[in-house]
């Protein structure tokens, strides 16, 4: 999950079925609340606000991600109802208004602004793409047929890709503050944090299993 502050414009209204509000907690900071109007789960979304930070001058922030750009699943999703995202505003503050740029539903049907859920859409092709080519990489690694410095070769080269195909499609299309480079990257920095804390073991199958929901996601990636 990302988080942004200062980066997005005035709060969107073009997402119907996702209600954003900063609830008072105990502590008398206002927390984030997702209300999920939708039958089925948010799968990605780009939540926002504008808000007074008690200096008489108004700040933006934004948070929200790709559920399915996450290995496991990075806190994202958010399931019909009311969940607290534990994001928080800044000590006396209060938002001034609230709403969401893009939401993807895991039923395929997608809301908000078309360039925003296209970004998000993007960042989920690439991680498919991605996961394609480093799986028999990882098979390899796992029958002790790759060592770890050549898969890390193999990671790197694919982030500096990654990278240089979102910073191309961020300078073709204008926008503000979010970026395609946000939600390129996913796999392969994930898979280098992997190998650094747990030398690689299981990667594999999880990585597998990643694919699988990826093939199986709505809208469709095929």
């Amino acid at each position: 999950m990302f988080s942004i502050c200062g980066l997005i414009q005035a709060a969107s209204t073009n997402v119907k079925d996702m209600v954003l509000e900063y609830k008072r907690s105990p502590n008398g900071s206002f927390t984030a609340t997702i209300r999920n109007h939708h039958a089925a789960a948010a799968t990605a979304y780009v939540a926002e606000a504008y808000f007074d930070s008690g200096a008489g001058r108004e700040q933006r922030t934004a948070f929200g991600g790709d559920a399915l750009g996450h290995l496991d699943g990075g806190g994202i999703e958010v399931q019909p109802g009311d969940h607290n995202m534990g994001y928080s505003l800044p000590p006396g503050a209060a938002a001034t208004s609230t709403g969401f740029s893009a939401a993807i539903y895991a039923d395929g049907y997608t809301e908000g602004n078309e360039d925003v859920v296209s970004m998000l859409l993007s960042g989920r092709e690439r991680s498919y793409e991605d996961l394609k080519e480093l799986i028999p990489a990882l098979d390899k690694l796992a029958h002790n047929q790759m060592g770890q410095e050549e898969l890390m070769k193999i990671l790197d080269r694919m982030m500096a890709r990654d990278r240089e195909d979102g910073k191309e499609l961020d300078e073709m299309v204008a926008r503000s503050g979010l970026r395609y480079q946000f939600f390129m990257g996913a796999v392969p920095s994930q898979a280098i944090e992997r190998l650094q804390t747990s030398a690689g073991a299981g990667m594999a199958a999880d990585f597998r299993a990643w694919l699988k929901k990826l093939e199986t996601s709505k809208p469709s990636l095929k």
